[in-house]
């Protein structure tokens, strides 16, 4: 039983390693080619209109949550050609942000590099029916606006516009 939860720990602990590394610049692989399920970047490609902008923190008590459509605000999602895309996020009476960076396939993983952190690739989960896109994985976001963002998870609902 020890040698099993032994080999789960450090199956874990190397996947967490490969997929949030800080190890020199990052090259993302070229996108044809690989996917995650149903997912390739040409099949997001384009602009995608939020149904749900919910960020979660992910570290200290309490846990704070924020659901943005619901509170007024809007999110929209543009994925270029090569993966590059913006997130812009408008919180009502609170002003925007602007998230720009590239997604990307790593091994049959789904990537997220933001232009702020060029040497930190993340894995995200991704699912996509139709015209629906369900995108989720970590982000950096200040919460109490004081200039120091928080380590959050950041939850999309898309559909295509």
């Amino acid at each position: 039983m020890k040698f099993t939860v032994w080999i789960i720990v450090v199956t874990i602990a190397s996947l967490c390693t490969a997929c949030f590394s800080d190890d020199g610049p990052l090259s993302l692989p070229p996108t044809n080619g690989f996917a995650l399920s149903n997912i390739e970047i040409a099949d997001i490609e384009g602009t995608w209109e939020a149904t749900e902008v919910r960020f979660t923190t992910t570290v200290g008590q309490p846990v704070q949550e924020m659901e943005v459509i619901s509170m007024g605000g809007r999110g929209t999602l543009v994925v270029n050609q090569d993966g590059r895309f913006t997130l812009v996020i408008i919180r009502q009476q609170q002003g925007g942000g602007v998230f720009t960076g590239a997604f990307g396939m790593d091994g049959g993983v789904f990537t997220a590099v933001f232009d702020d952190e060029p040497n930190k690739i993340a894995a995200w989960i991704a699912q996509k029916s139709s015209n629906s896109l369900v995108l989720q994985g970590p982000i950096r976001y200040d919460f109490e606006k004081d200039g120091s963002p928080d380590a959050t998870m950041l939850k999309l609902n898309l559909i295509r516009s």
